[in-house]
């Protein structure tokens, strides 16, 4: 193996540090406002952190820390798949959070939402980060790359037995 599960964890620990460092960057340092599904997808990266960092000083002999990791990465870029058909109108959310929440009977009940502040933003809103990419764009491309490459350790020593 070119890369033991040592190096492959810090791997894991550091990437996960930089994404959700750059989400925090983008949310806090240029105001951008995260809706709900892009809070559920910062949960893996989260979960990616603190197994990583376990594994690195607790555990070390985990062999099968990486089908743990590729299951994590697998629901991210679930997440991240799901949250691009939301901004692109493939589907509509299943969170009900995700909609612009204006719901009115009159035009009193209408003028009376607009002057309340609102609370999310809305799942749908295409959030450009770079290169034409949305976050979720970049979070689907990160997490099935990081996913492959948590599984590949597997399915080569599955292959080798």
């Amino acid at each position: 193996m070119l890369i033991n599960n040592q190096q492959r964890s810090l791997f894991i620990l550091i990437v996960s540090t930089i994404v959700l460092t750059a989400v925090f960057v983008a949310q806090y340092g240029f105001d951008v406002q995260p809706c709900p599904l892009c809070l559920w997808q910062r949960v893996p990266w989260e979960i990616a952190i603190a197994i990583a960092f376990c594994d690195r000083l607790l555990w070390r002999r985990f062999s099968f820390i990486w089908i743990i990791y590729g299951l994590i990465f697998l629901a991210s870029a679930g997440l991240a798949f799901y949250h691009i058909g939301v901004e692109r109108h493939f589907w509509a959310s299943f969170l009900t959070e995700c909609g612009a929440n204006i719901d009115a009977q009159s035009a009193e009940d209408f003028l009376a939402n607009l002057q309340k502040p609102i609370g999310n933003v809305p799942c749908d809103k295409r959030v450009i980060f770079w290169l034409d990419f949305s976050f979720a764009d970049w979070n689907f491309l990160l997490s099935s790359g990081i996913m492959i490459f948590s599984f590949l350790p597997f399915m080569v020593s599955q292959r080798n037995k």
